[in-house]
């Protein structure tokens, strides 16, 4: 029978998460005792397969497991329906009949065993579904979740082997009415299963409809027929042109013919889009490398991938802009919009150049721009010509606004205390003609407060915010007040925005808390609850649930605790909405790295924001700010230099709290900049210390250098 692979070795787990037995821990010289903790080791074996009990194929199972520096045994048992076989010392078969006629569950039992002698088991339930080809019509309406097996002739094939980015299958249904978009197959398709294109395929898979298409995600594949048949391709032109829904083509092999070249947008690794319209509709050809089928040679670079192809599809298009011509592709939706993946190193067949008038130029060009809003202060250097035609030439105004200055085709932007809309008018002209388009862009306001991490649980009926330090993405996040999507309402959604994030308050109840927030006047609590036996999952709920949270004082956050299970809110690795996960997938090593927990801060007002103009009065304690946008930090001046080595750099910190307060002293022309050193009043000097170059020290006698103040820029300079 067939094995699929369906988890890492258990070697493979272990690395790199667990460090050498017997350390030193308590630093008296000796090894420290071995802590024995078989409970969190059977926990830890059970969040490893909770996912995985429904069964299409045969399932690999770890033999041991290290928690902590110490190694535990695993030892597994099932009921009939299913069989248990050795593969090596470390991974152990579960061999059940994929094939079923009809589906069955079996009990799965896991012993994990202590050298202490202790022990401690777990059981999953297990399902092998009925194997069954359906139909493509069925296909398309199966519900998220289902388990379906179909049947479909091999289009295209991505492959992690071939440097693909993840093992996709494109199939082409045998009654050819429509396709298969087979994502992140269980197994690589090539190195694997030997599967080909044109050979006949059946694939058992999880429906997982996303942006728009059905799609089969995590199967397996099973070859039925070797034969390589003839792929057809779909021509269609007409179905693009009427806006008709494409979403039954989706993985085949598709043409357009007669379309319009359009710009390019390849900004971003990911943006790697080469744009076309037929009549009112527009699509494009993504040439992202790792997207490329196996019919290219791909390199790996790092992260990067390197694709010869890529490079001749992308200059092609470029110079053809503006001319008719076929494209042809594997058909994908994004957001219900379609888009093709090359196949072969020409997906544009370029037909005839379409000579344009200087009106059509202009029309063209105009449509090409763009200008965002903006969030912080920036600089914008705008286009000076159409991005495709040469002949085309711009021309900006900006209407007057304190927010903005505009110098040639450089915008520059600078936020100020209230939001504001900047309008800015493009003029272009071609030859005799021109014509305008108005641009309105929202500036932000300047960001006003900060965040107070608390150290303890904050009192009930005070309001807080619920903040993740999202250092993978660079950000600060706050819960929004909302679930990710209407369809996806397990998780919760976030903002980076403090003034969108809601109050979140504590009510006290027997044994804990229950956490809410006013959406408009209903009450409406954040709920964790304990899913399935070791799987946490949320929910926003009008009713107080029954869940008990306490407060973690170690992880400074709220915990549910169900039996042994323990899940925090938060988010992990590079995600930003929160969803809920057990804290033993927290180690010393990721917690701040990878998982996130949320943590409640409340938000200083106002007037931790600099003072702008006019100075501040001299002899009032006020606070050094400065708000890093690149750090998603406000930092304070702390009262100490940078190091004892280092004291032309000052240190700050983000904790207000331990912020030293800051005075001014009124001088001849002026002001200086002193603080409290305990009882020694100390000044912050800037000087010049060669020509054109700048530098400070902190110094217990008044400077001769005198500070004015800026109200250009807000602040002190010498």
């Amino acid at each position: 029978m067939k094995k699929l692979l369906v988890i890492l070795l258990a070697l493979v787990l272990c690395l790199g998460i667990f460090v050498a037995c017997d350390k030193d821990k308590d630093g008296d010289g000796e090894p420290a005792p071995v802590v024995y903790n078989v409970n969190a080791a059977a926990t830890y074996v059970h969040n490893m397969y909770k996912d995985k009990t429904t069964m299409t194929g045969d399932l690999e199972v770890t033999s041991k497991v290290v928690i902590e520096d110490v190694t535990y045994t695993v030892e597994w048992a099932a009921t009939e329906g299913a069989t248990i076989t050795k593969k090596n010392d470390n991974v152990y078969i579960v061999d059940v009949n994929e094939t079923t006629e009809t589906e069955y569950t079996f009990t799965l039992t896991a012993t994990v065993k202590a050298a202490d002698g202790t022990t401690a088991v777990k059981t999953f339930t297990m399902t092998v579904p009925a194997y069954a080809v359906i139909s493509f019509a069925d296909y398309m309406v199966a519900e998220e979740g289902k388990v379906v097996t179909i049947k479909g002739i091999v289009a295209e094939i991505n492959s992690k082997s071939k440097n693909n980015k993840y093992n996709h299958l494109f199939l082409v249904d045998e009654s050819g009415v429509g396709g298969y978009y087979c994502y992140s197959l269980a197994k690589d398709p090539v190195a694997d299963s030997k599967v080909e294109i044109g050979m006949t395929v059946e694939v058992t898979g999880t429906i997982a409809p996303y942006s728009g298409m059905q799609e089969l995600k995590g199967g397996t594949v099973k070859i039925v027929d070797t034969t390589k048949k003839q792929v057809p391709t779909v021509d269609l032109t007409a179905k693009l042109a009427a806006g008709e829904s494409l979403k039954n083509y989706v993985g085949m092999i598709v043409t357009f013919k007669g379309v319009e070249i359009g710009g390019q947008d390849l900004s971003t690794a990911n943006s790697q889009y080469l744009y076309f319209k037929l009549g009112e509709q527009s699509a494009y050809v993504r040439t992202y490398v790792s997207d490329f089928p196996t019919a290219f040679t791909l390199t790996k670079n790092g992260d990067t991938y390197e694709c010869a192809a890529k490079a001749t599809i992308d200059a092609a298009h470029a110079e053809k802009y503006g001319w008719t011509a076929n494209v042809t592709g594997i058909l994908v939706l994004y957001n219900s919009a379609p888009y093709l993946i090359p196949i072969t190193e020409t997906p544009f067949e370029y037909l005839e150049k379409i000579e344009k008038t200087p009106a059509q130029k202009i029309e063209d060009s105009l449509a090409g721009v763009t200008i965002p809003n903006v969030e912080k202060n920036t600089v914008i250097t705008l286009p000076t010509a159409g991005a495709n035609y040469a002949d085309v030439t711009f021309a900006w105004a900006l209407t007057e606004n304190a927010a903005a200055t505009l110098a040639g085709n450089v915008l520059t932007v600078t936020l100020q205390d209230a939001a504001t809309e900047l309008t800015l008018t493009l003029t272009a002209t071609c030859g005799e003609t021109t014509d305008t388009k108005t641009f309105t862009i929202k500036v932000d306001a300047l960001p006003k407060g900060n965040f107070l991490p608390e150290l303890a649980a904050p009192a009930v009926g005070t309001p807080f915010k619920l903040t993740v330090f999202q250092n993978q993405l660079g950000k600060i996040l706050y819960f929004a007040g909302t679930t990710e999507s209407e369809s996806v309402t397990y998780r919760l959604a976030t903002t980076d925005k403090a003034d969108k994030a809601v109050d979140v308050y504590l009510e006290e109840v027997t044994g804990g808390y229950a956490i809410y927030f006013m959406n408009g006047t209903t009450k409406t609590y954040i709920r964790l609850y304990e899913r399935s036996a070791g799987s946490g999952s949320l929910a926003l709920v009008t009713e107080a649930p029954t869940e008990v949270l306490t407060w973690d004082n170690d992880l400074k956050t709220f915990i549910l605790t169900v039996g042994s299970n323990k899940y925090y809110l938060g988010t992990y690795n590079s995600n930003s909405n929160l969803s809920t996960s057990n804290t033993s997938y927290i180690t010393d090593t990721n917690l701040g790295v990878s998982q996130f927990p949320v943590a409640l801060t409340v938000l200083v007002p106002a007037d931790y924001a600099p003072v702008k103009d006019p100075a501040p009065a001299k002899d009032k304690a006020f606070k050094l700010t400065v708000f890093q946008n690149q750090l998603g930090k406000i930092l304070y001046f702390a009262g100490t230099t940078e190091s004892a080595s280092v004291t032309y750099r000052l240190a700050t910190t983000d904790d207000p709290a331990k912020a030293v307060d800051v005075y001014l002293e009124e001088v001849t022309g002026g002001y200086l900049l002193y603080f409290m050193n305990g009882e020694t009043k100390t000044y912050i000097r800037l000087y010049e210390r060669s020509a054109g170059s700048g530098s400070l020290e902190l110094v217990t006698t008044a400077p001769a250098e005198v500070l004015t103040w800026d109200a250009t820029i807000g602040t002190f300079v010498i």
